[in-house]
């Protein structure tokens, strides 16, 4: 998809990196989710059908254990993402997809509250 190719492609000039995470220097992207999950099914088939929950499980953890996190604003899945990391102590290394670039997210990596939630 076009985050995924813009990623790929490197980090736009500007991007910030923390001391110990160079952003620039990451050149794969890890996607994962529902495609992984229907892999694993044509091959192991399932006792029962979980919908979408064990997608969203995997995606979850996956990002939240990441080195790195590249989230997007307004999104409530990434502000989610963005505020476990802050609490894990990996708040540095939450960054944020915007048109402009990949941006660090700002006040340690903790997001903005909800204004409509």
């Amino acid at each position: 998809d076009e985050m995924a190719a813009s990623l790929r492609g490197g980090v736009p000039t500007g991007t910030m990196g923390s001391s110990d995470t160079n952003i620039s220097s990451f050149n794969t992207v890890f996607e994962c989710g529902e495609g992984w999950v229907n892999s694993y099914y044509k091959t192991n088939s399932p006792s029962q059908d979980y919908g979408s929950i064990l997608p969203s499980m995997l995606n979850f953890y996956i990002a939240v254990h990441s080195k790195i996190f590249i989230g997007v604003s307004g999104s409530s899945w990434s502000n989610d993402v963005w505020t476990t990391r802050f609490h894990q102590g990996k708040g540095t290394n939450n960054y944020e997809y915007t048109p402009e670039g990949v941006f660090q997210v700002p006040n340690g990596g903790m997001p903005p509250l909800h204004k409509v939630c």
